[in-house]
């Protein structure tokens, strides 16, 4: 992930909110969803894995997928909706974005950076 620091914040973030789902979760229902929880983590933790060897666009579709998929997920449980419940959804969609055209956002933090450097060269 050298070089590529939107995609490795935007995984990283990725990977604290799983783990605080899970511990709280885990506070609420005890050990019943854990395993669930366990492969979704393992899951993550496989394809970034993959990511990081290879650098596959693949890869970069998998865990983009995923994230929309958990989204869906969200939206169709038949559980009481409530604002955490489209938080969660809206953050997986917002992350699957993210991590799929991270390339773009790194091209235009990059073109900014090479502006402002030009602009105080030129004070």
């Amino acid at each position: 992930m050298k070089g590529r620091i939107f995609l490795f914040a935007a995984i990283l973030l990725t990977l604290v909110v799983e783990v605080i789902m899970v511990v709280l979760v885990y506070q609420m229902v005890g050990t019943a969803r854990l395993p669930f929880q366990s492969v979704r983590i393992l899951f993550q933790l496989a394809v970034i894995l993959w990511l990081y060897e290879s650098r596959s666009h693949g890869a970069l579709l998998v865990l983009a997928g995923y994230h929309i998929f958990t989204a869906i997920l969200g939206f169709g449980t038949v559980s009481q909706h409530n604002w955490l419940t489209y938080l969660l959804c809206g953050f997986h969609i917002v992350c699957a974005f993210a991590i799929y055209f991270h390339s773009w956002f790194e091209r235009k933090e990059a073109d900014s950076t090479a502006t402002d450097a030009l602009e105080k060269g030129t004070e």
